[in-house]
């Protein structure tokens, strides 16, 4: 069975798991760390993080690195959040810590870390349950996503983590009454902007995960003399209300005393139970339930699902991504009729044509993306659209893609129209050798599909792909007259024609006789 291995480089301490699996339900964790480096220190005040935490960050990570190869991991993700997503230094570390440990640091966004926790936290959950809201307070930012019956529906990533506000809203031990107002108001402020739909639903179920809400969880179970009404499964709000007013009016050395409170947590309890309390009583939540879950086991499915074949996994996870970029599109008002169908007539194309491209499902799904994103850019401005889909794209927070897939679905956007990829290209000459020819190949595939949807009513329904040593032919099953669609994709062939060394050559259906139309290489133009 696989072994796979997970580093997940927080604001407030560096963790990694080391777990063997072939399926979610078969998950054994052979190794379990933490270890407290806080590389969020300064960060969310605008400083770079510092060379001494650098030095104790690579030093954790050459052990971590170590426990890897003692249990045989061959597969693993090292993935940083908000320290590192805001860091101004953010690059010379990552590069540093690559120098010294060799491993290759992965900064995911707000919204791929809450997909993360939600995934890795849904291993507790049947999806029978109904609506269930995920919430997880790291040290830099605030985790909150909603699952339906099993789907992901919602998510978001706020500012709202513990070492954050620590840092910026508590100056006192204890903490005074002006810091505590401050505190509160910026919470809410930040609960109001960005939650406003969720927060009117109800839930069947409300799930808290990272160190924080459990430290709160377990501190408050643990006096139940105190708290009758909460128990390691269900925290009451009136519990975590009382427990976080008697925090406020103690002092650090106090709080490092009570019952169940982790001594390296005592510092940052406060803001923490701050923001589980108005988060609860913005959500009119009567009780949450404590979770061990959370990212490490999310990016642990993640690893899972590429390198197996786990069928509902996969299907879930594929519908997560989906649904997540349908959304995006829809925020840049995309023609979704149009995309949708440009996307399916690309892939269509490409499921066709996997002797000449060797490419596979991952490929495929960056394909997916580019085309049901690839008019974003029209929002701006209608004759730079690919340009302006490029730059929207890469500035995404794409959920269920890692930021070099997003640089590649960016690149293939970008390429969909006009100019073809170029080293003269700042965004293009940046990819690697190899995704550099990836996106050539999706490129010159989106680039044809688009054209077969000239007049964005999915005329051409289908199509057919035959190969012959020379030519790409594209039997077309047109609903009405094709001429426009099939002038405007031969406008766009010259770049698939190029990678695949064949001329693209299309037949419409039309009565009485099938018309055959090809345009020799050397004259395709860019369009």
């Amino acid at each position: 069975m696989p072994v796979y291995g997970v580093i997940d480089v927080g604001s407030n301490a560096i963790k990694l798991k080391v777990a063997r699996c072939e399926a979610p339900a078969t998950i054994e964790t052979l190794c379990d760390e933490r270890e407290a480096v806080r590389l969020g220190v300064g960060v969310f005040r605008g400083k770079p993080i510092s060379r001494e935490t650098v030095r104790a960050a690579a030093a954790v990570l050459t052990r971590f690195e170590k426990l890897f190869e003692s249990h045989g991991v061959k597969q693993y993700r090292a993935v940083a959040t908000s320290a590192m997503r805001e860091a101004p230094n953010r690059h010379s570390v990552i590069e540093e810590i690559r120098e010294r440990t060799g491993i290759s640091l992965e900064v995911i966004s707000g919204s791929e870390e809450a997909r993360l926790i939600q995934v890795g936290t849904s291993l507790d959950v049947n999806a029978a349950q109904g609506s269930v809201l995920f919430i997880d307070v790291g040290g830099g930012s605030c985790e909150i996503s909603v699952r339906e019956g099993g789907d992901l529906k919602d998510l978001c990533s706020l500012a709202l983590g513990a070492v954050r506000l620590t840092e910026n809203f508590v100056s006192s031990d204890p903490i005074s009454s002006d810091d505590h107002r401050k505190l509160k108001d910026y919470i809410y402020s930040e609960l109001r902007n960005n939650v406003g739909m969720m927060a009117r639903r109800s839930y069947e179920l409300a799930i808290g995960t990272a160190g924080t809400i459990n430290a709160i969880c377990e501190s408050i179970v643990a006096q139940r003399e105190l708290y009758p009404s909460s128990t390691a499964s269900a925290v009451r709000y009136a519990s975590v209300s009382s427990f976080h007013r008697r925090l406020r009016q103690m002092k650090l050395e106090d709080r490092k005393e009570l019952p169940g409170m982790a001594s390296n947590r005592a510092d940052i309890i406060v803001a923490g139970a701050a923001v589980l309390k108005y988060i609860m009583k913005t959500f009119h939540l009567e009780a949450i339930r404590p979770s061990k879950r959370g990212l490490r086991d999310g990016v642990l499915l993640d690893l899972l699902l590429r390198h197996t074949r786990d069928t509902r996994l996969e299907r879930e996870f594929h519908r997560a991504r989906r649904d997540a970029l349908v959304r995006f599109g829809d925020r840049f008002a995309v023609p979704r009729a149009h995309t949708d169908h440009v996307t399916h007539l690309a892939l269509r194309l490409f499921d066709q044509l996997p002797s000449l491209h060797k490419l596979g499902e991952h490929e495929r799904g960056l394909l997916e993306a580019a085309g049901l994103l690839h008019e974003v850019g029209r929002a701006v401005n209608y004759g730079s659209m690919h340009k302006h889909s490029y730059y929207i794209i890469r500035n995404a927070e794409l959920t269920g893609f890692t930021q070099d897939e997003i640089a590649m679905i960016a690149n293939v956007a970008r390429y969909h129209r006009r100019s073809d990829p170029s080293m003269k290209h700042e965004n293009y000459a940046a990819l690697s050798p190899r995704q550099r020819s990836v996106v050539r190949w999706l490129a010159g595939i989106l680039r044809v599909a688009d054209g077969l949807d000239r007049h964005h009513d999915a005329r051409v329904r289908d199509l057919h792909v035959r190969v012959t040593p020379k030519s790409i032919l594209l039997d077309l099953d047109n609903e009405y007259e094709a001429e426009l669609e099939i002038w405007s994709s031969q406008r766009k062939a010259g770049l698939l024609e190029e990678v695949a060394e064949r001329v693209v050559e299309y037949r419409e259906k039309a009565a009485p006789e099938r018309k055959v139309h090809t345009q020799p290489p050397s004259t395709a133009v860019k369009h």
